[in-house]
């Protein structure tokens, strides 16, 4: 155990240490990150190995980056009104051409299919956190640019997770079938219902009853924060990945949580 905490962190502060060192310079501070985690792992010096510690901090830390993100940067009308057809056309035409040309360098390289088609998976999943972090430093996602950037990210990840599940999924039965595809799509369909529902009636009285009722010093941030590993785990249970869960949580936090803050 205290291994793993050493190594986190000696992460953090090497990250910290190079983040400011690359803001210096003009570059985006998710830059410092990425090369204190080459720089320490396995590509490099090897002095970070990945442990149980690690990842669990580094989920948090990804969780609770993207509920801040849905409760002070992100304006839920805006989002909306970006997700239109043409975006999620756009994503489902970008992921399929990244995924066919994957997949044959792939077999170009002779990889046996199901290798290649996890190759095409990892090449063609977008990364929402990145996005977020990066258009967050620049101070761009409230912007209608960003908006629209984040929304293309959001759309492609949730596409290519469902696709990413149906390719291997079916590449490890003997009888593919469409009912696979479906019952996936069925089931994240599901988290978004059961989410939206829980978020907009459910959740902000909640959180305002809590704040209003309970005297206990820190009794509001402990049930968010329950909240929050609450619909992580919801939604990868159902097939999403927990950060959807986490921004669906922040922005319908969004109005309680602001209005407390501000008194």
């Amino acid at each position: 155990m205290f291994e793993g905490l050493l190594s986190i962190a000696i992460l953090i502060f090497t990250a910290k240490v190079l983040e400011e060192a690359v803001i210096r310079v003009g570059g985006p501070p998710l830059l410092g990150w990425a090369l204190a985690g080459m720089l320490l792992g396995p590509a490099a010096l090897k002095v970070i190995k990945v442990s149980p510690e690690l990842l669990l901090v580094a989920g948090i830390g990804v969780y609770l980056f993207f509920f801040i993100v849905g409760v002070e940067e992100v304006d839920v009308g805006g989002l909306i009104s970006s997700l239109n057809a043409r975006h999620v056309l756009a994503s489902f035409t970008a992921m399929a051409l990244i995924s066919a040309g994957a997949y044959l360098i792939g077999i170009a390289l002779e990889l046996s299919p199901v290798e290649a088609v996890s190759l095409a998976v990892l090449a063609s999943l977008p990364t929402a956190s990145i996005v977020a972090k990066t258009l967050s430093d620049m101070g761009l996602l409230k912007s209608e640019v960003g908006i629209t950037t984040f929304s293309y990210a959001l759309i492609g990840e949730v596409l290519g997770l469902l696709v990413a599940g149906a390719l291997l999924e079916l590449g490890s039965v003997e009888q593919p079938s469409l009912n696979i595809v479906l019952v996936q799509l069925g089931e994240m369909t599901l988290f978004f219902l059961i989410a939206s529902i829980i978020g907009i009636f459910v959740v902000p009285r909640l959180v305002r009853a809590v704040g209003l009722y309970m005297i206990s010093r820190g009794a509001q941030v402990g049930i968010v924060f329950s909240l929050i590993l609450l619909f992580v785990e919801l939604g990868e249970q159902l097939g999403v990945h927990g950060v959807v869960g986490a921004l669906i949580l922040g922005l319908a936090l969004s109005e309680a949580l602001l209005e407390d803050s501000a008194k």
